[in-house]
């Protein structure tokens, strides 16, 4: 046996090894992409839910501070729509797109 043969052979066996490493190393991938990446399966999540207390805490917890900051901005927004309505019930749509445009020209031209 010659060393030319056993530098053959040795390379023939680093390419099959780096070949196999390759296809693990796509395959992990393809799990991991594929399971990122799948569709949303809503029966998992109701099973998971069953499960696993402290995602059903978390769930009810961020549903009440969501149903809280909605209520939050529906109480800051109310005031402002019914000055809105009673500025239109005065003044007719034409004032109200008035003072729109009077305060559209005053941002876009700025302080003088």
């Amino acid at each position: 046996m010659d060393f030319d043969n056993f530098y053959k052979k040795k390379n023939k066996y680093q390419k099959k090894q780096s070949i196999h490493k390759y296809q693990q190393h796509h395959n992990y991938e393809k799990k991991f992409y594929s399971k990122s990446h799948g569709n949303f399966d809503p029966v998992a999540l109701l099973e998971s839910l069953k499960n696993n207390r402290k995602l059903k805490v978390v769930l009810i917890i961020t549903l009440i501070l969501v149903l809280a900051l909605l209520i939050g901005l529906i109480a800051l927004i109310l005031p402002l729509i019914g000055s809105v309505i009673s500025y239109v019930s005065e003044n007719g749509l034409e004032g109200l797109f008035n003072e729109a445009i009077k305060f559209l020209n005053s941002l876009w031209n700025g302080t003088k």
